[in-house]
């Protein structure tokens, strides 16, 4: 965190980046093994001493900034020479400290937070948080790259931004801002308070991930619980199973309540056991209805604060929007395909989507044939990506920015996967099992084991959408492409 005054230095990430892609940060980066040998004075240990070194490699590369304790003057030319061979790998830190005759003092290094990703995270990271002044004369440069732009904001004014939907901030980088102090003790202290607790992740304004683990499809380990207003809140997918579990998700949302607010409803967006393990002890608990499709009440125990039908046009007042506006809503949509009575809900501010087993940010959405069509999801999936204006929050992963590009790219992979099943379609009978060997070879998925069934059960699906369209049909469970058909 490097300030100047009240200010802070932001960065913007690329949006190819693999984590945070497209969001403003603080900038730094991931220990390398040669910042383990550089020699760094008054630290207290040596991995500390690795990632103050870290430090000063990563804004060095990034914002042309140098940290270190310069023993001499170096023009901006040759700065910027140092820069670009650092980045093109032509030389490393300890280079870059012998041209400038410097060392590096760790304890102009103030360390205020360390916080660890979440465990439902596709890749974590475990992350020190330093902060201290630019040095006097340093104006920060953005080369594009890994950083794409750059501001200096007050906390307070960065965080307007991003209620005011203006900037995308990343979401340890929000409650930093929020907790932020020009004291150093009690900037700590707020954060040792914080970090206590285990955090709930936010990206946009008034909506809050909570993952709950349950007994998900892997690669997924947790299913998403979303609380979403501020004066009126609704809690999406209350998916706890587990006591423990349970108890955790109810804390951090009487947390996120605050004294004296009470909770407007629980909304489900499906049926499926891993989305609704804590709604009928949520809906008792808050003493609040259940609002879910027809078809997803049918299919869910009673529950004891009742039941609320919702179906496509529906709209649930969440008051005022974070940033002041009045009028903001949850919009229903109806989006059947994974599940009957799917529903997926978009909040009217920001255009996110709270969209519950329509896509993950971390595999492909099983469309099981007991209760899915897959020609339904398409065009479910098809109708999401063409309104998406904002963020995704998926059943399962982390949340996506770039929410329309994570729905197009699904729905380009659906089709492609379907053309590579009426490729492997002959006109003579074929086997499900010779079908799934030809369209997932054993170089993708083992010839064994549960992720060739999990595949077997997405080739039912799209061979039962084909059969559907006319496109193939099954004899004494052979399936064979209709004569006249091509891929």
């Amino acid at each position: 965190m490097l300030t100047r005054g009240d200010e802070v230095l932001l960065v913007r990430r690329s949006p190819r980046l693999r984590a945070f892609a497209n969001l403003w940060a603080f900038p730094g980066g991931t220990v390398s093994a040669e910042d383990a040998e550089i020699p760094v004075s008054g630290a207290p240990d040596p991995e500390t001493a690795a990632r103050v070194a870290a430090g000063v490699r990563e804004v060095f590369e990034e914002t042309g900034v140098f940290l270190g304790t310069a023993g001499r003057s170096v023009v901006t030319a040759e700065r910027d020479d140092l820069r670009r061979r650092l980045l093109a790998g032509r030389i490393g830190l300890r280079e870059v400290l012998a041209s400038f005759e410097a060392g590096i003092d760790a304890a102009r290094f103030v360390e205020v937070e360390e916080l660890t990703t979440p465990e439902s995270a596709p890749y974590r990271f475990d992350t020190r948080f330093y902060r201290l002044a630019l040095p006097d004369g340093a104006e920060p440069s953005v080369w594009p790259g890994e950083i794409v732009d750059q501001a200096m904001l007050s906390p307070k004014t960065a965080l307007a931004r991003w209620r005011g939907g203006d900037m995308a901030l990343a979401p340890p980088i929000i409650g930093l801002l929020e907790r932020w102090s020009p004291d150093d003790g009690v900037f700590r202290a707020r954060n040792r308070e914080e970090g206590r607790r285990r955090p709930a992740v936010r990206y946009s304004p008034g909506i809050a991930v909570i993952p709950c683990r349950t007994r998900t499809l892997p690669p997924a380990t947790h299913t998403n619980a979303v609380l979403i207003g501020t004066s009126r809140r609704y809690l999406v997918d209350p998916a706890a199973e587990a006591p423990a579990e349970r108890e955790m998700l109810f804390g951090m949302v009487d947390r996120l309540l605050g004294p004296g607010e009470r909770l407007a409803g629980v909304l489900v967006t499906h049926h499926h056991p891993d989305h609704i393990g804590s709604v009928a002890a949520a809906s008792s608990r808050y003493g609040v209805p259940v609002g879910a499709h027809p078809e997803t009440l049918a299919r869910i125990p009673p529950a004891p604060g009742g039941a609320r039908p919702l179906a496509e046009g529906d709209t649930l007042d969440l008051g005022e929007a974070p940033d002041g506006s009045p009028g903001w809503t949850l919009e229903v949509r109806f989006v059947p395909g994974h599940a009957p009575g799917h529903l997926a809900f978009v909040e009217s501010r920001y255009g996110a989507m709270v969209v519950g087993d329509m896509v993950s940010s971390l595999s492909s959405i099983i469309i099981a044939p007991e209760d899915g069509d897959l020609g339904q999801y398409m065009d479910s999936l098809r109708r999401l990506a063409a309104e998406c204006r904002g963020i995704v929050y998926p059943g399962h992963g982390v949340p996506v920015v770039a929410g329309g590009d994570l729905l197009r790219a699904q729905v380009r992979h659906r089709e492609a996967r379907e053309t590579s099943l009426l490729e492997a379609l002959d006109t003579e009978p074929t086997t499900l099992e010779a079908i799934g060997l030809r369209v997932y070879p054993t170089s993708e998925v083992p010839r064994r084991g549960p992720v060739r069934r999990l595949a077997e059960v997405a080739l039912t699906s799209g061979l039962l959408k084909l059969e559907r369209e006319g496109r193939a049909s099954a004899e004494a469970g052979k399936w064979f492409r209709r004569t006249g058909t091509t891929a």
